[in-house]
């Protein structure tokens, strides 16, 4: 549930990234985890932590698009080695596999969707605020046409001329 789930949302609701850039670095990434799965997998030292890097890189980037596939091909190849009783899996009895699976798999899922629903919340509360932002100077204008702009460029630094402007007329800011 925690590794398909996800990835079937994506399918459904994509987010996907608008350029072509975005395309190979989410492409790319995809790979790399792939390629460090398998050699953390396949590795003599246990290395399984490795992967969980990509796994924050993917969330952080590209939210529940980059981080349900990630943890998806993280997911299948660790199952596809304990079923082969390969790498860390190695050596172990069946119970010691599938607990071990099941941990590494709840983890590497939670930490994809636990992080893409952080940075997705981060955005939705930057788009509301950027949101007020623009009715709140829309108000300011309808209220004080031309106000606003000077406020902006002022606080934007553009020049002395425009805190001249605002000294001893009680138009600024603080006054009262």
């Amino acid at each position: 549930m925690l590794v398909v789930v996800p990835v079937l949302v994506v399918l459904i609701r994509p987010r996907l990234p608008r350029d072509a850039l975005g395309w190979v670095e989410l492409l790319g990434l995809l790979l790399v985890t792939a390629a460090v799965t398998l050699v953390a997998i396949y590795s003599p030292l246990d290395l399984l932590f490795v992967v969980f890097p990509l796994l924050i890189w993917a969330a952080l980037r590209f939210e529940l698009t980059g981080s349900a596939p990630a943890a998806l091909i993280v997911s299948v190849l660790a199952v596809t080695a304990a079923t082969n009783q390969k790498g860390p899996f190695a050596g172990r009895a069946m119970g010691e596999i599938m607990v071990n699976l099941q941990a590494f798999n709840v983890s590497v899922a939670l930490t994809g969707l636990l992080l893409s629903s952080l940075v997705t919340e981060r955005r939705h509360v930057r788009e509301r605020i950027e949101d007020a932002c623009q009715e709140l100077a829309e108000v300011v204008d309808t209220l004080a046409p031309g106000a606003s702009g000077r406020r902006t460029r002022g606080a934007e630094g553009t020049g002395p001329e425009e805190d001249e402007g605002r000294g001893s007329t009680g138009a600024g800011w603080g006054t009262g």
